[in-house]
């Protein structure tokens, strides 16, 4: 297991998880041992050290006029995150309260969904993904009933979660109402396929692999560029260009 990675994904920096890991493992030291250990510079330290005493993970001890950090017990991550769980609890319960006054402030016909959007980097991507679900969902029935596309082999390792939640959310309304037609030589992705029938997922003739994705899920059309870092995905909301496009894919999938 890769510590610091997990350390990570926990909230902590690189810096930080690597400060916290040697802290542990010595169980008391200076901040020139710990810049010595760690390769960071004393005043990165000191800046750190308040960092993780703010989120309870160490502790100060002085002795004999000199300062030492001291781990806490492993649990005190624990007890960090159901903080920080309770803290989100406390500010999602206020942003319920004040939704029906912030609404009013809002004037729809003055608001008309943008038509092109685009987004930087996994984690807006993921967002995004997740906020539109429902409008494409909603789009592709209106429009046939289909989704149409292909996919570039790297995005479902990217982006696993989110498939497996979407198929999740809509099976019941896909095993009748909802068709995904994709391109798509992914072999993992045919995990999803083995679960939902209504999913069909075809490789090219030649077993070309994609270097792009493109969704068209009725009236919006998504490019995703996931092949390498920074991700980027793009929105267009238009009817005639997702009409044009379902029957470019509707012709691609009876002669394919």
């Amino acid at each position: 297991m890769d510590l610091l990675r997990e350390l990570e994904n926990l909230g902590l920096s690189a810096k930080e998880a690597c400060l916290y890991a040697a802290i542990a493992q010595g169980g008391k030291a200076g901040a020139g041992q710990l810049a010595k250990k760690t390769g960071l510079a004393r005043a990165t330290v000191y800046f750190l050290i308040d960092s993780l005493q703010t989120r309870g993970l160490d502790s100060v001890e002085y002795k004999k006029g000199k300062t030492f950090f001291v781990p806490q017990s492993p649990r005190s991550m624990l007890s960090m995150l159901e903080r920080s769980r309770a803290e989100l609890d406390d500010k999602i319960s206020h942003v319920q309260m004040i939704l029906p006054d912030l609404a009013k402030l809002f004037r729809p016909t003055l608001l008309p969904a943008p038509r092109v959007r685009s987004f930087e980097g996994k984690s807006a991507i993921l967002n995004f993904l997740h906020q539109e679900e429902d409008a494409w969902h909603e789009s592709m029935l209106r429009c046939g009933g289909f989704w149409w596309g292909y996919e570039d082999p790297s995005l479902y390792g990217h982006y696993k979660s989110w498939f497996h939640h979407i198929y999740k959310k809509f099976e019941p309304m896909r095993k009748s109402d909802l068709s995904v037609n994709i391109f798509s030589t992914t072999p993992t992705r045919h995990e999803l396929k083995a679960r939902y029938p209504q999913s069909v997922l075809r490789p090219t003739s030649d077993g070309k692999e994609f270097s792009s994705t493109i969704w068209v899920m009725g009236e919006y059309v998504v490019a995703i560029l996931s092949k390498q870092e920074p991700h980027y995905a793009f929105e267009i909301k238009d009817d005639l260009l997702g009409s044009n496009l379902r029957t470019i894919f509707q012709l691609l999938w009876k002669t394919s």
